[in-house]
């Protein structure tokens, strides 16, 4: 199976998810919308020079835990020790000695 050169290409449609992905379905989803969503040449530039001008340092996963309105109508709490277990699954599979670092969203006050 070919290898994608980045994360911003589509992959050619012969081109099946790999074996440690659980669900190919969303792997390929999340494929076409990044392919869909991707940046012009110009603003991709535009957010280069901002990330090197704030010392933004990759890989840096993020995730946003939900605690008001979704608990309310559709689900119930989740730990954040389960979020977390994801994070260090996503560090388990960086070059060994990677700095761990998270971007978080939430709108829990």
């Amino acid at each position: 199976t070919p290898e994608l050169r980045n994360w911003y290409e589509m992959p050619p449609p012969w081109v099946q998810a790999p074996a440690s992905v659980e669900s190919p379905m969303a792997w390929w989803a999340g494929h076409i919308l990044q392919y869909i969503f991707r940046l012009q040449p110009d603003m991709a530039e535009h957010v280069r020079a901002a990330k090197e001008k704030l010392g933004f340092v990759e890989p840096i996963p993020g995730m946003h835990i939900r605690r008001t309105d979704k608990l309310i109508r559709e689900a119930e709490l989740v730990p954040v020790e389960e979020y977390m277990s994801s994070i260090e699954r996503y560090y388990d599979n960086q070059k060994k000695g990677t700095e761990k670092r998270v971007y978080l969203a939430t709108d829990e006050p």
